[in-house]
């Protein structure tokens, strides 16, 4: 078994299968857990062995990172059981799918190279592309769990496709394999590098979400403009006068986006401005719970479904991404996240893709939502930055020597 292999089973299972419908019973909230406390038990005794190479790598300085986020974690349970009345016993049960954060230090032990994660999620894209064709050819039959969006008082099923289809949690990771096909391009401007940048583009294009094509399509400008090629100014001609032709082929979706975007901005009623006011200034019942967070609820307790019928109303803590992180387990996770972002941009010997990552989750942060489906981006995203920092020191010292 290879290791991009292994990765792309943890990304499966870090999105539950994506629940479908056929197979919803197997993978659940109750089983993908146990599943990949497994899957972890795997990987560490299969690559038990590693070749002496692997030995330069010390990540023993970054288990800081998951010992925080999990202190994080741990300590939203007082708050959630002296605020709201919610049983330890209870909040640990609540919390058992977040032992998908374990895979850090999994990591940290078989040590997977960078081109093992990136042919992991290759691999993790071609099956969500799949599943998200299916479901859009299929509409409104749905295959998986994730389609059925928002259950109404009556009793019925909302959902909220676009033109093309039902976006399906797990796209987060796929921006690793743009930004990166980005980066090549940029350090390569070639037709080998080209294709595989505007296919994965074409992929989110059809996702449509809008925070992610519009931040991802900003970063391809940028791209663009500081490409290495001799032929650089008759590249910029050719994909400026293409890049023309498919705006105004597509333009009246791109004017349905924009229009929307701007709806919304100008809607107070907008449930994400909702859920911000709401989460923010009104929810938390203590200044502590600012610290600590509010905890995370089972829907089988009174505050459980208080969140629930907050969620039917529009206020989902999931909507608001890393702010709605804050507001479940407090500080400490936010304070990981934005430590290692704040590093990797201020860093020169980073690549550029791990850039773009940091800077997306800079300035849009209510685009991942790691309560829940995005998690595993946020495992690969602090090992990436451990791996690369060990990577620099190594390459230092071998300079130096």
């Amino acid at each position: 078994m290879s290791k991009s292999f292994y990765l792309f089973i943890a990304l499966v299972l870090g999105v539950s299968f994506w629940e479908l419908v056929p197979i919803a019973g197997i993978f659940n909230s109750s089983t993908v857990p146990v599943m990949m406390a497994v899957w972890m038990v795997v990987g560490v005794v299969y690559f038990r062995k590693l070749p002496e190479t692997y030995d330069v790598f010390n990540f023993s300085s970054y288990r800081k990172y998951y010992y925080w986020l999990f202190a994080g974690i741990i300590l939203s349970i007082i708050p959630a059981w002296f605020f709201w009345k919610h049983e330890l016993w209870m909040s640990v049960l609540v919390n058992r799918g977040l032992i998908v954060y374990l895979f850090i230090p999994v990591l940290f032990r078989i040590k997977p190279t960078d081109k093992d994660i990136m042919r992991g999620i290759v691999y993790f894209a071609i099956l969500y592309m799949l599943v998200w064709v299916i479901q859009a050819v299929l509409m409104p039959i749905p295959i998986t769990m994730t389609y059925l969006t928002r259950v109404t008082l009556g009793g019925q099923f909302e959902v909220e496709p676009n033109e093309f289809g039902m976006l399906i949690p797990g796209y987060p990771a796929m921006l690793l394999l743009l930004y990166l096909m980005m980066q090549q391009f940029s350090e390569n401007a070639t037709l080998k590098t080209l294709i595989p940048m505007v296919v994965m583009y074409a992929v989110f294009f059809l996702l449509q979400n809008r925070g992610t094509l519009f931040f991802a399509s900003g970063v391809m400008m940028y791209v663009l403009l500081m490409m290495k090629s001799k032929y650089k100014p008759y590249h910029l001609l050719l994909y400026t006068l293409v890049g023309i032709g498919v705006l105004v082929s597509t333009s009246d979706t791109w004017l349905a986006l924009i229009q929307e975007t701007q709806e919304q901005a100008a809607d107070l009623d907008y449930n994400r401005w909702k859920a911000l006011r709401h989460f923010v200034f009104e929810y938390s019942p203590n200044w502590l719970c600012y610290i600590l967070g509010n905890g995370r609820f089972s829907f089988h307790t009174d505050a459980g479904a208080n969140i629930l019928a907050l969620s039917i109303d529009g206020y989902d803590q999931t909507d608001i991404g890393i702010i709605g992180l804050w507001s479940v387990y407090g500080i400490l996770p936010v304070m990981v996240i934005y430590t290692i972002v704040f590093r990797i941009i201020a860093r020169r010997d980073f690549p550029f893709y791990m850039k773009a990552l940091a800077f997306h989750m800079l300035m849009i942060p209510i685009a991942w939502n790691f309560i829940s489906g995005d998690a595993m981006v946020l495992v690969l995203f602090i090992y990436l930055y451990a791996y690369y920092s060990e990577s620099s020191k190594v390459m230092s010292e071998q300079l130096s020597s």
